[in-house]
């Protein structure tokens, strides 16, 4: 991929981003989300380091109808309003990782590991037999079964130093739990219509919450 892109050495014109940053930096930069109590409600309360984690939600939600801000509505205090197309988005790229850091969910990929063992349906597997039925180096399974051990997930039932691996089962994955709520959770509790597709959907009414959510950026 290097040598590719070594190939093509013309210039980058940088220009119209640079004018898309004056541009944000000479509008207003105010924005509100009038769902923001909506969704404090609806975010299950498994961890402290929410309360952390909610207001940096908040301002990503922000700095994308932010990004938005000639297609999005206004309150009555000149405000940029925020819409649930904004949440879909954000939700989109970061609820994996909401839900790992409070250990709300497995991930993907430590899930599919603990599968593939009980899919052998032995007692015992070793970490050759996982990486085969995965399809993946040993390496990459290594880190994955580390994890799951470490989680309880899988055991080795070896002590011995330095002596292959006899990966078992351990205790049950938990089910996944939602920590960020699906867009239509917020839109039947705010009372307006579900989202719609694409980055122009109108704005909630601005009433549906008058707290938690006013910042320039």
């Amino acid at each position: 991929m290097l040598a590719q892109a070594d190939e093509d050495d013309s210039p980058v014109d940088h220009e119209p981003w640079h004018a898309y940053q004056r541009w944000l930096a000479s509008g207003d930069r105010r924005v509100f989300v009038p769902f923001a109590k909506a969704l404090a409600y609806e975010i299950p309360t498994v961890a402290v380091r929410l309360r952390r984690d909610f207001p940096m939600l908040l301002s990503l939600i922000r700095a994308h109808a932010l990004l938005h801000r000639e297609f999005r509505a206004r309150d009555k205090r000149g405000r940029i309003v925020a819409t649930f197309a904004d949440y879909a988005i954000v939700r989109e790229l970061v609820a994996d990782l909401f839900s790992e850091g409070v250990d709300a969910t497995v991930a993907k990929a430590l899930r599919k590991t603990v599968e593939a063992v009980e899919v052998l349906t032995q007692e015992e597997v070793s970490l050759a037999e996982v990486a085969k039925a995965l399809n993946l180096d040993r390496s990459s399974v290594s880190r994955r079964v580390k994890v799951a051990i470490a989680r309880g997930y899988l055991v080795n039932r070896e002590t011995g130093k330095g002596k292959r691996a006899r990966i078992a089962l351990g205790d049950p994955m938990p089910d996944d739990v939602e920590i960020l709520p699906h867009p239509d959770k917020l839109a039947d509790r705010c009372t307006v219509a579900a989202i719609q597709e694409g980055t122009e959907t109108a704005s909630p009414p601005a009433d549906c919450n008058a707290e938690l959510a006013e910042i320039e950026i």
